[in-house]
């Protein structure tokens, strides 16, 4: 089949896939002409679509079109998911019948663009990012943070500034200008702002649902990441995110809100809040959620100092449930306190226990956020360094050296 046959079959698909412009696509089909070449081989040749995917796959969507297997938006969800992305058809169509996000959204391009203009990441991780977030689902600053390309804290500030671009506060230059200014000098996104003379409005998150889970050891700091990520993509509120993801019964969200708001107004602490959302967690039924909720002195009893340790260490699965419940029964065997029977049954080393009492001074004293204490504290772990060098890693060792 000649090129401009082919074309005028399959052009207006290539055309709305966004793989070609009209004027890309009469170019090569004048050049596959001349040169006795196929439409497929000359894209190919001048770096735009495969071979494959213009000679084969494009008249395949294209009988599914007008057979009404499929729709023309469908299609070019496909286009550009398997044309231009790399994604099999298989992977696709199976996307396609779940209903799942095929092509790769606009703020998640938005914010791997950020990254990349930041010095950030590679052009080339931004390319292999997008397509393993096609194949995988995951978000693409959760790829890059798997595939450890991007530290959890840079993912926090880069989706921090994006919102901030979204909400008109930032341009992207100066969003991408103000990333990599906290990238080279080691600082955080606000001193950047400031040595900037950028705007910082809409910098600060309110305390709000995901930070009262991380508290009450029912999510991790990177799975909030990863719903706040959804949530900047798909313009949901995080909310709404937890509740389609399935990650929160509905009636813990409802719950958490009031929690939420009585903090706000002072009436609980934000420790407090979260003794009652884990007492809340391990209810099987919302009779006994109501019983909690009905006396909540009664809820928040408990230790503050050794809750907020615990606390930490469980954010940061440092121990297991199961450990935790072994060292619970070492402690009353030995009648010793719970965090000296861990260190002593070898559970958490001395190294580890001191970086989570600084952890804790830092977070308690307004110096660091819970979830930049939790990301340090974390690596520290997980690296076997001192929580004093964590800060360095993160960038975080000039707020850090405000706690002695």
């Amino acid at each position: 089949m000649r090129a401009s046959e082919l074309a005028e079959q399959i052009g207006d698909l290539l055309v709305r896939c966004g793989a070609v412009t009209p004027e890309l696509l009469r170019d090569a089909v004048r050049i596959a002409d001349m040169t006795n070449n196929s439409l497929g081989r000359t894209f190919e040749a001048n770096g735009y679509l495969s071979e494959a995917s213009v000679e084969e796959l494009a008249p395949k969507l294209k009988i599914q079109i007008e057979n009404k297997e499929i729709s023309l938006e469908d299609a070019v969800d496909l286009m550009e998911a398997v044309g231009r992305r790399g994604v099999d058809l298989a992977t696709a169509m199976r996307q396609l019948r779940q209903g799942a996000y095929i092509s790769v959204d606009k703020s998640s391009n938005k914010l791997g663009q950020l990254m990349a203009l930041a010095g950030i990441i590679s052009q080339e991780h931004f390319s292999q990012g997008l397509y393993d977030s096609l194949n995988t689902t995951l978000p693409l600053g959760m790829v890059l943070v798997e595939k450890e390309i991007v530290l959890p804290a840079v993912l926090e500030w880069c989706l921090t500034a994006q919102a901030m671009v979204n909400a008109g506060a930032l341009s992207e230059d100066e969003a991408a200008h103000a990333l990599r200014v906290a990238r080279l000098k080691g600082c955080d996104l606000k001193q950047s702002l400031l040595e900037l003379k950028l705007s910082t409005q809409g910098l600060e998150r309110e305390f709000g649902l995901g930070d009262l889970l991380i508290m009450a050891n029912y999510l991790t700091a990177t799975q909030l990441l990863a719903v706040r990520e959804f949530s900047l993509s798909h313009d949901k509120e995080v909310n709404d995110v937890f509740l389609d993801l399935g990650m929160v019964r509905e009636e813990i969200v409802d719950a958490s809100q009031q929690l939420l708001l009585m903090v706000k107004e002072g009436v609980l602490t934000k420790e407090q809040a979260a003794l009652i959302v884990r007492k809340l967690c391990r209810c099987s039924n919302v009779e006994e959620m109501m019983e909690i909720l009905s006396n909540l002195e009664k809820a928040v009893t408990h230790s503050q100092e050794a809750v907020q340790v615990l606390d930490l260490i469980g954010m940061c699965q440092l121990v297991t449930p199961e450990q935790l419940a072994q060292a619970i029964a070492e402690s009353r065997k030995a009648n010793s306190t719970l965090l000296k029977t861990m260190v002593d049954i070898q559970m958490l080393t001395p190294q580890i226990l001191i970086s989570t009492n600084l952890c804790k001074a830092t977070i308690d004293s307004g110096v660091l956020e819970l979830e930049q204490g939790v990301m340090a504290l974390t690596y520290a772990a997980e690296n076997q360094t001192t929580f004093s060098e964590a800060l360095v890693r993160f960038g975080w060792h000039q707020q850090g050296a405000a706690v002695k």
